[in-house]
């Protein structure tokens, strides 16, 4: 299952997945926030996966979501997994968001503190962001 909130005062959409997710709910959520009209693609993302997994998502899928990806290239999106096959996932999405024109800010974290402190650091331009890189989910 999944759902979001925006928050326009902090310029951040918030995405909560649970459970075995699907790629048909990640395209559905997709095409919902970008069809929403409080939905800003300049905005930052926090997507929280920590509950939920990948399983069910077949890696072929990760470009067709990249696609679809309703944030502006220059849009800091950070991840929380809980496992290192997540964490997989999400550095394959963010390969293919730097292939379709992105700035390489696609981020696997493991806890919230660390992935809101990165989303700053982006927005002021301090971030240290290897392309795809998820240090903090390895630890």
């Amino acid at each position: 299952m999944m759902s979001y909130r925006i928050d326009r005062g902090r310029r951040l959409v918030e995405v909560v997945g649970t459970g075995d997710l699907t790629g048909e709910e990640i395209t559905a959520i997709q095409a919902e926030m970008a069809a929403d009209p409080e939905f800003d693609p300049t905005f930052a993302a926090l997507v929280d996966f920590g509950a939920a997994n990948f399983s069910a998502v077949p890696p072929s899928t990760a470009r067709d979501h990249a696609e679809q990806h309703p944030f502006d290239p220059a849009s800091p999106v950070a991840v929380l997994v809980a496992s290192d096959y997540d964490s997989g996932m999400v550095r394959l999405f963010a390969s293919f968001t730097e292939l379709m024109g992105g700035d390489g800010h696609v981020r696997a974290f493991r806890d919230r503190k660390s992935a809101l402190a990165w989303i700053e650091a982006v927005r002021n331009g301090a971030a240290d962001d290897p392309p795809t890189g998820d240090q903090e989910a390895s630890s």
